[in-house]
């Protein structure tokens, strides 16, 4: 285990070494993959359906907040169905406004979760972004999941419903913008999808919030499992067609993901918890510290640090073990008569 740790705290290091750089590579492959899958899916605008704007947009993009990805993409939608017809770009201007109202509004530092999870989605692990959100994000991270996976089934009904319609020729535009909208409301993969994508999201960080042993699993399991519920069985009552298996593979996938997430942002050592107690002139504290778990040669240098610390500034605190959890940390002044004790500290005043 102290291997593996070292080989972790190995890669936090170079990435906060080289952070900025590392930051821009992965920004660039992620547009240039988010864009090209666009100009694949679509495709009906030739002026933008070449490799040379895809690399353009993408270094600027790279350069730039991970929230460009999100509003270039949605260009990018625009612009090909426009290119498809008017009634296809109207209808997508509209989604598309309503998403950067409440992007832009509530969650526009969850640009990730926007951009990852229809790339998830295509590759059928549509749970790992409520997972991975709900344990580093907030309950307004679920917003976010929902516009992604919104997303990534606006560009399946655009296949499916919106092209054949323009296809068939019919010159009634309203008739046509009809079938549209109900192409995209009679998706039920999209409703069930974006109902237990934000559940489990809010479920993941209400659990990991809680201030109890293995909070991060526990969040995780429950959320995995919660996930696979909630699918399975709005998927039976409405009769969507959702393949059990699939969903049951791809949340095990998605929450062994979210394990590696929890490894690299929290992995706590909770065998190890320790409940402190100092005082100043105001206050008693009681503190719950759960120590994060360290390789060998981490933990002596953080032990070494913390002696030089002490050194120069004693701090008296009293250390108990987590068994000592359940008791109340007053009893042990139960004994106490403090009316004497006041009656004396007054006759000596006299």
């Amino acid at each position: 285990m102290s291997t593996i740790l070292e080989w972790k705290e190995r890669i936090l290091d170079v990435y906060d070494d080289y952070r900025q750089y590392i930051q821009l590579i992965l920004k660039f492959i992620l547009a240039f993959i988010i864009f090209l899958t666009i100009n694949q899916q679509l495709g009906y605008m030739h002026l933008i359906n070449n490799m040379f704007v895809v690399l353009i947009v993408s270094l600027l993009c790279a350069i730039l907040p991970t929230s460009a990805i999100v509003v270039f993409g949605g260009i990018m939608i625009l612009l090909h169905t426009f290119a498809l017809g008017l009634e296809a770009g109207v209808l997508t201007f509209v989604f598309l406004l309503l998403i950067y109202l409440l992007f832009f509004r509530f969650t526009p530092k969850d640009a990730l979760a926007v951009v990852i999870t229809p790339a998830a989605c295509s590759i059928g692990i549509p749970g790992v972004v409520p997972l991975v959100a709900g344990l580093l994000g907030g309950p307004v991270s679920s917003i976010s999941v929902c516009i992604g996976i919104f997303c990534f089934y606006y560009l399946q009904v655009i296949k499916k419903v919106i092209k054949p319609v323009k296809s068939a020729g019919t010159s009634d535009m309203l008739e046509n913008l009809q079938k549209m909208i109900q192409g995209v409301l009679n998706n039920k993969a999209l409703l069930i999808f974006m109902i237990s994508g934000a559940a489990a999201a809010i479920i993941v960080y209400a659990i990991r919030r809680m201030s109890i042993k293995y909070a991060w699993y526990l969040a995780i399991g429950i959320g995995c499992a919660s996930y696979i519920i909630i699918t399975a069985v709005f998927s039976g009552v409405m009769d969507a067609g959702i393949s059990i298996f699939s969903l049951f593979f791809g949340t095990i996938v998605s929450g062994a993901i979210a394990l590696v997430v929890d490894f690299f942002n929290f992995n706590a050592d909770y065998r190890s918890i320790e409940n402190l107690q100092y005082e100043d002139d105001s206050y008693f504290y009681y503190v719950k510290a759960v120590p994060k778990k360290r390789s060998d040669a981490k933990n002596k240098q953080w032990k070494r640090n913390l002696s030089k610390m002490n050194a120069d500034k004693p701090i008296n605190i009293e250390r108990h073990n987590d068994q000592d959890t359940d008791t109340d940390a007053s009893e042990k002044y139960m004994d106490v008569d403090f009316e004497e004790k006041l009656e004396k500290s007054l006759d000596e005043l006299k």
